[in-house]
């Protein structure tokens, strides 16, 4: 008697022998080198990273041949009824139908219990009895399949496969057969039959949930997650093996928001169920939030799923108790401890770890992960016991290399002499250890060998290891490491940078991460960027994106930065260091719409944490700062309070209140907090902040009696001692720094007080001690003064205040230190003079030097008087090709040198119409921030001139013009100008960023970026900005001159108003600026006739610069004679004004000869007025004379 099919079964087994065999061998080469095989008495495990490939694995390598045998078992009739060995008899032989039902049931609920061994027992006993030919082809059916069921649990799918091809022979038409057959050939490796079969299930039966899971196992197609899951039909979407089957495919394609919507429906189902289903299901959630490990911050809506999870754990624990099956409760415990862990709850984790070591203590993985939270715990003799006591096996590498980590952690002599025989005997050849492994145990070998004196013997394993996977670009880069560690930085750095150079795209990621750290660890940061960004993703580990982001940092490398953080933010990844880093460079090169973008995707999580709080005060700041009223409103109560903020919080929160102009309150806050940190300087910095700048008014309290918020001062009528109490009005009350709370005795006799009365400061005995008031003024004013004398005494190493004494030891007043800071900085003044005059300087890098903005260093040297503003060369070609570039421009890029100049000459106001102007935001914040807090700071200055010594007091009405001027020009400026960010020059290599802004300042060098980018010219007023810009980035240029000159051209500014512009140039000694006889008749009338007045001296100074062309010298100054004698107001004037002009012809070499010329000339020139003829005529004469 043959069993039906037979010829099928038959066929199977040959071509498993044929064909299995094969690819199985084709498996283990392709997975060598990253799977680990633990061998003991119990079982034969693989252990691999991914759970999913270890089940595959384990598939094809370990249950080939038990499938065989299964097969071959039934092939031959060793379980069929007629070769099965008679039983003794028992209870099924009196059994009826009903009977075999309840014992199937009875077996069943053995499988329900987990009691796999007891379950196989009663099944096996059905199986083999008698009366198997009579029983019906449903009982036989569940006998068989429930066997099968028993052998997938404990993994061996080869048996499990035979067993469900026999109970499909028995219902064959069944559809709940075909699904399991086809799901035990997916089980078993055979990817191919088990889609034909799961294909063929569908075309009759297309809501079988089975058969739809294996076909989303097997889908390798690029079709999304979230398509196939709508593709299905209605009845088996919310399936919970569908669900949790979808979650994983969408998690392995980082799906990771409709994974978690997967998931989050699985948990819906609130049955109260232990099977595998529901277990999978919560597997895959937490696989989910495995991915998201890097994510310091999450979602509101990923966190509830997180939390309903564990709340789901929680429920199901009490019953998991009960549970016989050791595997099944200790990896119940394994992904419970997984998920308490993602929720920072270590403690309640490590609980639960313990365990689930103790439900399933051969489980590797768990043992691992026990240890591991333990070190991150700081316990690491309690995780090196439990690594020893559960997981750790000498022939396993993965766990030697584990255990010398931490006795390296805990580095005694004697734990690093283990440490390093244990990872001696991985590093060495035969031994199976993949790449990480390897490289994690030969880094750590050379750190404790260059504890114990050379790393030379590590460094020769390197070099010998037989590996073929270990390319000689890793191997210089753990070369490099292991020098490194041993101080030999000269080795390290050359075998960083060689392992860099022979890295390619085909080698491991782990070499790629090794040489990039070995960079990492020369400080070659710019080359460890270049690694990172080869192999690091949002994805990777948060230590690998932390390197990343370190290495960017320092290197400067602002476009990785970022690059890389928008990527983190895209892929919902939300780190507070990439958040702050990303933020930082955003706001330092003017992208504040990128900054607050970057801010604003943050605040949407809507988490409600203390980092959330102050991504809306750095967002308030920003706005606050850059003129965005409707960014800085941000509601007191969402602030950090004083209580809560530490001190460099608690600044920018004062900064925050005085630039929105709460001012009070942002002072009452600072002073709250310094009474909070009073030990911390940025408390006192944030103090000074509220204050204010020296010299402003403020508005604060006025006294007439002693009242709460008042600092009185007053003298000890018996010792004439003078002292202070405030009488404070808040709770934080610390007498040592001379506060009293109101409910004392002295406070009390103190309030209601006024100026001279007399108040019970102490009582002695019998003997009462009075104080008299000698002033009330703020408590605030007291702090302050408090801050100014006390500083130094406080802080010596923070130079910030420095205060000196008007009185020597004598008690005479002694003004010497003030003197000596005045001389020196009279020194420095000439010295940065000379410097600027002998060198091809900037007025940007002569600001740069001499720690002032364009404006103050463009105004200080056009006060000079003989220092020039070098703008241009002054040649024929360059003038003619900038008039012309300028003409075809119809957008300039605005220099801060030029802004400067517009407003030094006050050309700004005849400027109507003008090309786009391209602002840099940076530099426009610089220029609105002169205008708000005024262009003179404090009320007077010190100088020095010549060996005098000089306090000059601002005139307040000067002042007042002079902002409200400034404040116009702002105005002016940001009517004609558009504003652009500086990201241009973070484009730049971290090289040529550094050389512009080190010579020109940071504003300069946006600016000359952002021409560079945008391909437009240069308005600038610097010549040596315009000749790098020209050479280092083929940037061409234009100045104010040319400007002016052009719109003149065009119709758009009269000739006077060019002329006077010209006049005012050459007054502010702007080198070359053409000047004409008009523009000489405009600084004789803009000096009002006076020889002397600004901006005359220049006319006078040019007329004698020995660059200029002789003959332009006297063709320019002789015809400015008839129009200084038509204009004036007097002959007498026009002589003096004449005068001072033909002298300064005559510093020239050939200045007589001019001279001389323009008198033979001079009937020509004045034509027909004979008195203005003959008086400088006579000028003339006389000047020749005197100069014989």
């Amino acid at each position: 008697m043959s069993i039906p099919g037979i010829s099928t079964l038959a066929s199977l087994l040959r071509m498993l022998k044929a064909e299995q065999k094969e690819r199985a061998d084709a498996a283990k080469s392709q997975i060598a080198g990253w799977i680990r095989v633990r061998q003991d008495d119990e079982f034969k495990r693989l252990i691999v990273e991914d759970t999913v490939i270890t089940t595959r694995v384990e598939k094809r390598l370990l249950d080939v041949d038990t499938r065989l045998e299964g097969l071959e078992e039934l092939i031959a009739g060793s379980v069929h009824p007629s070769t099965t060995p008679q039983t003794e008899p028992s209870a099924i032989t009196a059994a009826t139908d009903a009977g075999v039902t309840a014992l199937i049931e009875e077996a069943v609920s053995y499988m329900r219990r987990n009691i796999l061994e007891v379950a196989t027992e009663k099944l096996l006993e059905l199986r083999n009895s008698p009366h198997w030919p009579s029983m019906t082809p449903r009982q036989r059916f569940r006998i068989v399949a429930n066997l099968g069921q028993c052998k997938t649990r404990i993994e061996e799918f080869g048996r499990a496969l035979a067993y469900f091809e026999e109970a499909l022979l028995h219902q064959p038409d069944d559809i709940e057969a075909q699904a399991l057959v086809a799901t035990a050939h997916f089980s078993a490796g055979d990817d191919k039959e088990a889609e034909r079969r799961a294909r063929e299930i569908l075309e009759q039966h297309p809501d079988t949930p089975f058969a739809h899971l294996v076909l989303i196992r097997l889908d390798d197609t690029d079709t999304s997650t979230e398509d196939i899951w709508n593709g299905l039909p209605p009845s088996v979407k919310y399936d919970v093996n569908i669900l949790a089957t979808t979650a994983w495919r969408a998690h392995r394609l980082m799906e990771f928001d409709f994974a978690l919507f997967l998931a989050s429906e699985g948990i819906k189902d609130e049955a109260n169920r232990l099977g595998f289903e529901v277990l999978q299901n919560v597997v895959a959630v937490n696989r989910i939030y495995v991915a998201h490990e890097n994510h310091l911050v999450r979602s509101p809506e990923e966190t509830s799923v997180l939390e309903a999870a564990i709340s789901r754990f929680e429920t199901l624990a009490e019953q998991i108790v009960a549970e016989p099956g050791r595997q099944h409760r200790g990896q119940f415990y394994f992904y419970y401890a997984g998920a308490l862990r993602l929720l920072g709850k270590a403690q309640e984790a490590s609980h639960v770890y313990k365990q689930a070591v103790r439900a399933w203590p051969a489980a590797t993985d768990i043992g691992r992960q026990y240890a591991q939270l333990l070190r991150d715990l700081g316990e690491i003799d309690e995780a090196i016991e439990a690594l020893q006591a559960n997981s750790f096996h000498s022939s396993d590498p993965k766990s030697c290399v584990f255990l010398s980590f931490l006795l390296a952690d805990r580095d005694t002599h004697e734990d690093r002499e283990v440490a390093a025989e244990l990872l001696s005997g991985v590093v060495q050849d035969g031994v199976e250890v993949d790449l990480r492994e390897l490289s994690n145990a030969i880094k750590l070998l050379g750190l404790l060998r260059s504890k114990q004196g050379s790393v030379d013997g590590v460094i020769d394993k390197i070099r010998t290891l037989s590996r073929a996977d270990l390319s000689q670009a890793h191997r210089d880069a753990l070369i490099a490491t292991c020098y490194g560690v041993a101080k030999n930085f000269e080795e390290a750095d050359s075998h960083a940078r060689l392992a860099v150079s022979q890295l390619l795209p085909t080698d491991d990621e782990t070499a790629w991460i090794d040489a990039a750290l070995a960079c990492r660890g020369c400080k070659l940061h710019a080359e460890a960027v270049a690694a990172f960004s080869q192999i690091v993703t949002p994805q990777s580990p948060l230590n690998q994106i932390e390197w990343l982001l370190e290495s960017a940092y320092h290197s400067d490398s602002v476009g990785a930065i970022l690059n890389f953080c928008s990527k983190l933010r895209e892929d919902g990844v939300f780190l507070e260091e990439a958040i702050d880093l990303e933020v930082y460079n955003r706001e330092k090169y003017s992208d504040i719409d990128g900054a607050l973008e970057v801010l604003d995707a943050y605040i949407a999580l809507n988490n409600n944490d203390d980092f959330t709080k102050l991504v809306k005060l750095r967002k308030a700041l920003i706005g606050a700062i850059h003129d965005r009223p409707e960014v800085a409103k941000l509601p007191i109560e969402e602030l950090p309070t004083w209580e809560e903020a530490t001190p460099e919080i608690g600044k920018m929160v004062v900064v925050l209140l005085r630039e929105r102009g709460d001012s009070e309150l942002a002072l009452d806050y600072a002073y709250r907090l310094l009474q909070k940190n009073h030990d911390s300087a940025d408390a006192h910095r944030a103090f000074l902040t509220a204050c204010g700048e020296p010299g402003k008014e403020h508005s604060l309290p006025s006294f007439e009696s002693a009242q709460p918020g008042a600092a009185v001062e007053y003298m000890d009528v018996s010792s004439g001692d003078i002292a202070a109490w405030i009488l404070e009005d808040s709770s934080l009350v610390d007498r040592n720094r001379r506060e009293l709370d109101l409910s004392h005795p002295t406070a009390q006799d103190l309030l209601g007080k006024s100026l001279g009365d007399e108040f019970l400061l102490r009582t002695s005995g019998t003997q009462r001690h009075h104080g008299r008031i000698l002033r009330i003024i703020s408590k605030y004013q007291y702090v302050y003064k408090d801050i100014m004398d006390n500083w130094q005494e406080r802080f010596p190493d923070d130079p910030q205040v420095q205060r000196f004494s008007s009185v020597n030891a004598d008690g005479d007043p002694d003004f010497s230190p003030i003197f000596q800071i005045l001389d020196h900085r009279a020194a420095v003044t000439a010295q940065l003079h000379k410097v600027y005059k002998d060198n091809p300087l900037s007025v940007t890098s002569f600001a740069a030097m001499s720690g002032v903005d364009a404006f103050d260093a463009t105004s200080h040297l056009a006060a000079q008087g003989d220092i020039d503003i070098r703008c241009c060369q002054g040649n024929e070609l360059e003038y003619d090709q900038a008039l012309l570039r300028t003409g075809l421009s119809s957008q300039l890029v605005l220099c801060e040198s030029a802004i400067a100049t517009l407003w030094q000459t006050q050309i700004w106001k005849s400027l109507n119409h003008t090309p786009t102007l391209i602002v840099n935001l940076g530099v426009m914040q610089q220029v609105r921030r002169k205008a708000l807090d005024g262009t003179f700071l404090g009320k007077g200055f010190l100088s020095k001139v010549g060996e005098q010594y000089r306090y000059d007091e601002y005139d307040p009405e000067l002042i007042n013009a002079r902002d409200t001027e400034f404040r116009d020009f702002y105005q002016w400026l940001a009517s004609h100008s558009q504003a652009e960010n500086g990201l241009a020059l973070a484009d730049l290599s971290p090289h040529k960023r550094k050389y512009l802004t080190e010579f020109f300042g940071f504003g300069a060098a946006q600016t000359i970026a952002t021409a560079m980018k945008f391909n437009l010219v240069l308005w600038t007023d610097d010549l040596t900005i315009a000749e790098v810009s020209r050479i280092e980035l083929n940037v061409e240029r234009t100045w104010t001159e040319i400007v002016v000159q052009n719109l003149a051209n065009l119709g758009q500014l009269s000739a006077a108003v060019l002329t006077e512009n010209i006049a005012r140039l050459n007054g502010c000694r702007y080198t070359h600026a053409r000047l004409t006889p008009d523009a000489i008749l405009a600084s004789a009338q803009i000096a009002n006739w006076d020889y002397s007045a600004w901006p005359f001296p220049s006319v006078v100074t040019w007329c004698g610069r020995p660059e200029v062309n002789r003959f332009g010298i006297a063709k320019v100054s002789a015809h400015a004679l008839p129009l200084l004698y038509a204009a004036a107001p007097s002959v007498d004037a026009a002589h003096r004004m004449s005068k001072a002009m033909l002298e300064g012809v005559l510093t020239i070499g050939e200045g007589k000869y001019i001279l001389r010329a323009i008198r033979k000339n001079l009937h020509r020139l004045f034509d027909c007025d004979t008195d203005a003829y003959s008086d400088c005529d006579g000028l003339i004469g006389y000047l020749l004379k005197s100069h014989l």
